[in-house]
């Protein structure tokens, strides 16, 4: 009786045994399942993630933008490793498309070439004129600028000036020698280095009949440049100034004082040697620029509409 008891423990036992096996290996199972599932549910939570904690910067370089934690995992074996998600995640990085990396010049060059180009072609050309209208020394001044103008389809157009002409009204030609006293100044120093070549062909003239040699005079010379301009604004080529005097009023005006004067006068001539030898040329230029009674000598040029004007003022 006793023997059958243990046995009937012994096997109840053993059934226990199985039971507690067969459950074991059940849940083992489900677990190595389990695990896996998982695995795989934090794997698309980590690409998810990093899809929206990362942001693109150029064309390569991935920027993170949220600091990662480290995440326990669990092993198969049931251990447990710590793993940062940035170790999880590279392989998902590195196979990012590249389609968001794609720069706003590179999208602005795609718009660019899809738009169609317009072309434009030539459609007529003219020329127009255009007139200005100033006043000097109560001279009307009138500049007629000619323009071509050429018309494209697209109403675009090319202006290109292709003349220009001046016309001057000398009728009204109102200067006093006050008016004109500024500009002859200015003309006479910026024409010193002529005025002087002037004065070397006289006193070389001068030298060749044993006479002395004349000195340039400043304001002989802001006199005589007076002089020149007022034949360039109003076109009379005369010893008779414009409001009807003598030459030598011009002296006056300038309260320059001498005891004899002498003027010479000349147009057309383009510079020093060549106006010098013409006067040389005419007697009565000629005596002037030899006469014992001077001691001075004040030069002048003054250029307008394409003509120069001369002039020689002598004094002692």
């Amino acid at each position: 009786m006793k023997n059958s008891v243990i046995n009937l423990k012994k096997k109840i036992l053993l059934v226990i045994v199985i039971i507690l096996l067969i459950i074991l290996a059940v849940l083992g199972v489900s677990y190595i399942f389990l695990d896996k599932d998982t695995n795989v549910k934090e794997k698309e939570y980590i690409d998810i993630i990093e899809k929206d904690n990362y942001e693109l910067d150029g064309q390569d370089d991935i920027i993170p933008i949220l600091d990662k934690e480290d995440e326990t995992v669990s092993n198969e074996d049931g251990s447990e490793t710590k793993q940062n998600e940035d170790d999880k995640s590279e392989e998902i990085i590195k196979t990012e498309t590249k389609k968001d990396t794609t720069t706003k010049e590179e999208v602005k060059k795609e718009e660019n070439s899809s738009s169609p180009s317009i072309s434009k072609t030539f459609v007529s050309s003219k020329n127009i004129n255009e007139d200005s209208v100033s006043y000097k020394y109560g001279v009307k001044i009138t500049t007629t600028n000619t323009y071509k103008v050429d018309t494209y389809s697209d109403g675009s157009e090319d202006k290109t000036k292709i003349s220009s002409k001046t016309i001057y009204d000398k009728t009204t030609f109102n200067a006093t020698s006050n008016d004109l006293k500024s500009e002859a100044s200015t003309i006479a120093s910026k024409n010193k280095s002529i005025y002087q070549e002037v004065l070397n062909h006289v006193n070389n003239y001068r030298s060749e009949v044993g006479e002395n040699n004349l000195t340039l005079d400043n304001n002989l010379s802001i006199a005589a440049t007076i002089r020149a301009l007022e034949m360039a604004y109003t076109d009379k080529f005369s010893h008779t100034r414009p409001d009807g005097s003598n030459c030598f009023t011009v002296l006056d005006d300038l309260g320059i004082m001498v005891f004899t004067s002498g003027e010479n006068i000349a147009y057309g001539y383009n510079n020093a040697s060549s106006v010098s030898k013409g006067w040389r040329d005419s007697e009565g230029h000629y005596k002037n620029m030899i006469d014992t009674n001077f001691n001075k000598i004040g030069v002048g040029m003054a250029q307008l509409d394409g003509y120069k004007y001369w002039v020689q003022l002598f004094s002692n």
